[in-house]
């Protein structure tokens, strides 16, 4: 049983510290530029002590239109969470977790999220422009309505991820694994495919505009609009 909560500040560095069985446990999170409610602190750790006891102890971090911008939140676990609407412009949160998360409605422009965890997370509505997201895990993800505008994912896993009217203007998709991910009514303007895996990925409704297919994958299973010409890009059939 935790039996202290203490939180503190020096030199732009926040760290939660617990005592549970004589024993401390400290939380840190760098700030880039800028200062966080200390009452965030004390719902972030309760929520990492959530998650790792399975509920069992802690609470469920639910926190909506929070301003998080300017910081730095690495290898931070937010899973689960239900933080729709927050703002994490600006922030790094590489290597985070935030898998089966509540972020709709959220901000991210120009943050820094490569090897990020956001699997079958809510990220309809989010504004992701700009953002890095290099290698992430973003399996089964919903980006309905989303703008992800110029955004880099590189090497991200997003299979069977749901981009559904999204704005993907200029946005990088080089080497992703896009299996069965679905763009209907999607908006592809320089976007680049080149080496992604296509196969069985829904793009009936999409608008293409000068998109970038060198080496993509793809199957019989793959769904095009009725005007898109396979012969004029150089798309790879499996």
């Amino acid at each position: 049983m935790t039996v202290l909560v203490l939180v503190y500040t020096l030199r732009s560095r926040i760290w939660v510290t617990k005592y549970c069985g004589g024993r401390s446990h400290r939380l840190e999170v760098n700030s880039v530029n800028g200062n966080i409610d200390v009452s965030f602190h004390e719902k972030l750790l309760l929520h990492t002590q959530w998650v790792k006891t399975l509920g069992k102890e802690g609470q469920q971090i639910q926190v909506e239109d929070i301003n998080l911008s300017n910081h730095n939140f690495s290898e931070i676990n937010l899973s689960q969470a239900i933080m729709p609407g927050a703002i994490f412009d600006n922030s790094i949160l590489e290597d985070a977790d935030l898998y089966a998360s509540n972020l709709a409605s959220a901000s991210f422009k120009n943050a820094k999220m490569d090897r990020v965890t956001i699997a079958k997370a809510n990220l309809d509505y989010s504004v992701l422009e700009n953002a890095s997201l290099v290698q992430a895990n973003l399996i089964r993800t919903t980006f309905f309505e989303a703008n992800l505008e110029k955004a880099n994912l590189t090497q991200a896993k997003l299979k069977k991820a749901m981009f559904i009217e999204a704005n993907l203007k200029d946005t990088i998709f080089i080497n992703c694994d896009l299996e069965m991910a679905v763009f209907n009514k999607s908006i592809l303007s320089k976007t680049d495919f080149s080496g992604a895996n296509l196969i069985h990925a829904d793009f009936s409704d999409a608008v293409f505009i000068d998109c970038k297919f060198i080496q993509a994958k793809y199957d019989e299973n793959t769904k095009w609009p009725d005007d898109f010409e396979l012969s004029a890009h150089e798309l790879i059939k499996v």
